[in-house]
Protein backbone atom coordinates (compact mmCIF):
# COMPACT_ATOMS: atom_id res chain seq x y z
CA UNK A 1 0.00 0.00 0.00
CA UNK A 2 1.03 3.35 -0.83
CA UNK A 3 -1.29 5.67 1.07
CA UNK A 4 1.14 8.00 2.73
CA UNK A 5 2.75 8.54 -0.94
CA UNK A 6 1.45 11.72 -1.74
CA UNK A 7 1.06 12.57 -6.20
CA UNK A 8 1.04 16.24 -7.05
CA UNK A 9 -2.56 17.55 -8.09
CA UNK A 10 -3.30 16.88 -11.76
CA UNK A 11 -5.89 19.34 -11.72
CA UNK A 12 -5.51 23.21 -12.70
CA UNK A 13 -8.52 25.11 -12.59
CA UNK A 14 -8.83 28.76 -14.30
CA UNK A 15 -11.94 30.85 -14.21
CA UNK A 16 -13.15 33.79 -16.20
CA UNK A 17 -16.71 35.54 -15.90
CA UNK A 18 -18.54 32.70 -17.00
CA UNK A 19 -16.91 29.09 -16.91
CA UNK A 20 -14.16 27.62 -14.94
CA UNK A 21 -11.86 25.32 -17.03
CA UNK A 22 -10.05 22.35 -15.97
CA UNK A 23 -7.02 20.81 -16.99
CA UNK A 24 -5.38 17.56 -16.51
CA UNK A 25 -2.32 15.30 -17.21
CA UNK A 26 -2.28 12.07 -18.31
CA UNK A 27 -2.14 9.98 -15.78
CA UNK A 28 -5.68 11.67 -14.44
CA UNK A 29 -7.26 10.82 -18.47
CA UNK A 30 -6.33 7.29 -17.62
CA UNK A 31 -7.39 7.11 -14.41
CA UNK A 32 -10.96 8.41 -15.30
CA UNK A 33 -11.32 6.49 -18.20
CA UNK A 34 -10.44 3.23 -16.02
CA UNK A 35 -12.25 4.36 -13.29
CA UNK A 36 -15.36 4.45 -15.66
CA UNK A 37 -14.73 1.38 -16.72
CA UNK A 38 -14.48 -0.43 -13.81
CA UNK A 39 -17.71 0.95 -12.10
CA UNK A 40 -19.03 -0.84 -15.54
CA UNK A 41 -20.39 2.26 -16.59
CA UNK A 42 -20.39 2.98 -20.77
CA UNK A 43 -19.29 6.57 -22.23
CA UNK A 44 -23.13 6.95 -22.96
CA UNK A 45 -23.70 6.26 -19.22
CA UNK A 46 -22.82 9.78 -18.58
CA UNK A 47 -25.70 12.23 -19.02
CA UNK A 48 -25.17 14.92 -20.69
CA UNK A 49 -22.31 14.53 -22.11
CA UNK A 50 -21.98 12.83 -25.50
CA UNK A 51 -19.97 9.68 -25.99
CA UNK A 52 -17.30 11.49 -27.77
CA UNK A 53 -17.01 14.43 -25.93
CA UNK A 54 -16.35 11.67 -23.10
CA UNK A 55 -13.68 10.16 -25.24
CA UNK A 56 -12.16 13.85 -26.08
CA UNK A 57 -11.64 13.82 -22.42
CA UNK A 58 -10.46 10.90 -21.89
CA UNK A 59 -8.23 11.17 -24.29
CA UNK A 60 -6.89 14.81 -22.84
CA UNK A 61 -8.81 17.50 -23.76
CA UNK A 62 -9.65 19.58 -21.39
CA UNK A 63 -13.17 19.81 -19.78
CA UNK A 64 -15.61 22.57 -17.97
CA UNK A 65 -15.77 21.46 -14.03
CA UNK A 66 -19.15 21.20 -14.75
CA UNK A 67 -18.63 18.81 -16.89
CA UNK A 68 -16.93 16.68 -14.21
CA UNK A 69 -19.57 17.24 -12.66
CA UNK A 70 -21.60 15.13 -14.96
CA UNK A 71 -19.11 12.35 -14.28
CA UNK A 72 -19.31 12.51 -10.81
CA UNK A 73 -22.79 12.04 -10.67
CA UNK A 74 -23.44 9.51 -13.26
CA UNK A 75 -21.05 7.70 -10.68
CA UNK A 76 -23.73 8.50 -7.69
CA UNK A 77 -20.89 10.35 -6.55
CA UNK A 78 -20.43 14.27 -5.19
CA UNK A 79 -17.88 15.97 -7.11
CA UNK A 80 -15.23 15.98 -4.37
CA UNK A 81 -15.99 12.32 -3.40
CA UNK A 82 -15.39 11.63 -7.62
CA UNK A 83 -12.44 13.50 -7.40
CA UNK A 84 -11.04 11.76 -4.36
CA UNK A 85 -11.77 8.37 -6.21
CA UNK A 86 -9.90 9.50 -8.82
CA UNK A 87 -6.67 10.80 -6.49
CA UNK A 88 -7.20 7.44 -4.56
CA UNK A 89 -7.13 5.35 -7.56
CA UNK A 90 -4.00 7.10 -9.50
CA UNK A 91 -2.18 6.81 -6.10
CA UNK A 92 -2.46 3.17 -6.16
CA UNK A 93 -1.60 2.90 -9.96
CA UNK A 94 2.09 5.06 -9.07
CA UNK A 95 2.67 2.27 -6.41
Amino acid sequence: MCYSRQIPCPLKITSNTNQSKVSHDKAFEKAIATFRKQSKLRQSDIKGVSSRQVSRIENGENTKLETLELFAKAHKLEINDYLEAIADFMNRSVC
